[in-house]
């Protein structure tokens, strides 16, 4: 017997529920944000970073979370404790993308 998940179609916080449960406080555990170029006539294009992305982690989580951000957003260092923003996720067969509006930046792990 075929048991099928049932997801929301594209990114929707309802996913995050389903898929990892209440994320709360993670903490950065990226030391560079990863730059997510965009395409022109089908070719990367260097030269136009359209998002980056971060790891995160939490002792709630199973695995650390790659998170995507809009360009415009303020990183935390490594290691600093923050809550994500809207946060998202989407499920593309047997992955899982997720993306936020902003990080809230808490106190330094020390």
């Amino acid at each position: 017997m075929k048991i099928r998940q049932n997801f929301d179609n594209g990114y929707s916080e309802m996913n995050v529920q389903k898929v990892v449960g209440e994320v709360g406080e993670v903490i950065c555990v990226t030391t560079n944000p990863i730059p997510v170029f965009g395409t022109e006539n089908g070719k990367t294009d260097f030269s136009q970073v359209t998002a980056f992305k971060l790891w995160f982690g939490s002792k709630n989580l199973e695995e650390p979370l790659l998170v995507k951000f809009p360009p415009d957003v303020g990183f935390p260092g490594f290691g600093q404790k923050c809550k994500l923003k809207t946060l998202e996720a989407c499920i593309v067969k047997d992955n899982c993308y997720f993306r936020a509006e902003d990080i809230i930046l808490r106190d330094v792990v020390s």
